[in-house]
């Protein structure tokens, strides 16, 4: 009898689970447009090939704000080029409007993509990216791009509004009738650091070896650009037009500057803006204005540089470095050196205590079925804290991966666990009491009833005899 009251329970508690508790209901359902992923921030979908990173169209609008790509491989962009869509090759993600707007979030993982062609002088917005609102672009490398367009051109993205852009280089050639840029063709209220640009660039109207124009509050930091400029209306190194509430910091511009117009630089073209511990060879760039950049001797800004005078407050250990056998002598970014050593010690310790956190917690429903000395969560919380611990472990074994990679994976595994951690609860099972502790209690219940009556008895007594 009492096992078959065992197994009447057993069975009960099964059926009675809901669908969500069993092991892979939850999990979001596989993209074939990608080669993996779900698409969130901790298992972002990956992209391996130039069909998926074209598959990202599919993905625009302020309802995909909450996507997340990550590149695995290096992409050829060959099968978008002259021969395609007529000639116009490929078709900038993003464009105008909030239905076409890419809102998600690109991780290039360091990887490089080549041969990207774009040839669309009437079409707004050109570049890999048209226009990005409220997106995180990082660590992209581009090289040998072809990019022409109209309003809003550069190499990596068209527009840029209230997004960041990190760690992401372009080489090749941009042509822009209006704001044309290296690497971005506009950028509106966004940031851009430790990004670099050697890409000739020709623009109608303000045109920067790095970016276009700079409007609201933007930021260039820890940048550079080393390519040709020249525009009509204003054209500089790095900039073409620095607005009022634009920033330059510790940047710089190597590359000549021209154009029919009063309004060129050799850092920035037109300033109403701040720059600060910003410099351009004027030697190089040929030009020799003031106020809107430092001019310096080529001597002064290459190996070994003149440092009374020169990159005054830059970071040289953990941003930047300088070789006289890399990048012709000037300044380059930390993450762009491929001889730098890397050191993972950090990043192995984070996923040895991640993978014993993990490994120390229970997944339940409800935690009914935990002691209450244990804690639990759910199996969401548990998938997801997994996919974190794996996207380290990619990044720890990638034998290509550079320290800022590196870094930021221990980051993301730090948030990760606190997030697990927030969601941790105690147990609430109580085990059933045995033969013996039922007739103990029951006694004291017996007791503690007689016991009241008692009192009850003498209280009614006392009351009548008066």
């Amino acid at each position: 009898m009492r096992k078959l009251l065992i197994l009447l329970l057993a069975l009960a508690l099964v059926f009675s689970m809901p669908a969500a508790g069993w092991a892979g209901e939850n999990e979001a359902p596989l993209n074939s447009e990608f080669a993996g992923g779900s698409g969130t921030e901790a298992d972002p979908w990956q992209i391996s090939t130039a069909e998926q990173l074209n598959n990202m169209h599919n993905y625009l609008g302020l309802s995909n704000g909450n996507k997340y790509f990550i590149l695995i491989d290096d992409i050829d962009l060959s099968g978008y080029d002259d021969s395609y869509d007529d000639g116009k090759g490929w078709d900038p993600i993003g464009n105008y409007g909030v239905a076409s707007i890419f809102t998600g979030s690109f991780d290039g993982n360091g990887k490089t993509i080549t041969g990207l062609y774009s040839n669309r002088p009437g079409q707004d917005f050109g570049g890999l990216f048209g226009n990005i609102t409220n997106s995180v672009i990082k660590e992209v490398v581009l090289l040998d791009v072809q990019v022409t367009g109209g309003f809003c051109t550069g190499g990596l993205v068209g527009t840029a509004e209230e997004s960041e852009i990190t760690a992401s280089s372009v080489t090749g050639t941009v042509i822009g009738s209006y704001y044309a840029g290296g690497l971005a063709g506009r950028s509106w209220s966004s940031s851009i650091s430790e990004c670099s640009a050697a890409s000739t660039v020709t623009a109608g109207y303000y045109g920067g070896g790095l970016v276009g124009y700079h409007i609201y509050v933007s930021s260039i930091t820890n940048s550079y650009a080393t390519g040709a400029v020249s525009g009509v209306e204003a054209a500089g190194g790095l900039l073409g037009k620095n607005d009022e509430q634009g920033s330059i910091t510790n940047s710089y511009a190597t590359g000549p500057v021209s154009g029919s117009t009063p309004l060129l630089g050799g850092l920035v073209g037109h300033n109403t803006g701040s720059v600060s511990a910003s410099y351009y060879d004027q030697q190089t760039t040929v030009q020799s204005d003031t106020g809107k950049g430092e001019p310096r001797a080529t001597a002064d800004m290459t190996d070994p540089y003149n440092t009374s005078n020169t990159y005054l407050g830059w970071d040289f250990s953990g941003i930047w470095d300088i070789r006289d056998d890399m990048n012709n002598g000037y300044p380059f970014l930390w993450w762009q050196d491929d001889t730098a050593p890397v050191d993972k010690a950090a990043l192995a310790d984070a996923i040895t205590a991640a993978i014993a956190n993990k490994n120390s917690v229970v997944v339940s429903v409800d935690g009914s079925e935990v002691d209450p000395a244990d804690v639990w969560v759910t199996a969401a919380v548990m998938t997801d804290y997994e996919s974190a611990i794996a996207a380290a472990q990619a990044v720890y074994d990638d034998g290509d991966a550079y320290q800022q990679q590196v870094d930021d994976a221990v980051t993301a595994l730090y948030s990760a666990t606190a997030a697990f951690n927030a969601a941790k609860q105690p147990g609430t099972y109580s085990a059933p009491q045995t033969g013996d502790e039922l007739r103990d209690r029951l006694d004291t219940i017996k007791a503690e009833t007689k016991d009241r009556f008692a009192d009850l008895k003498t209280a009614i007594k006392n009351k009548f005899s008066r």
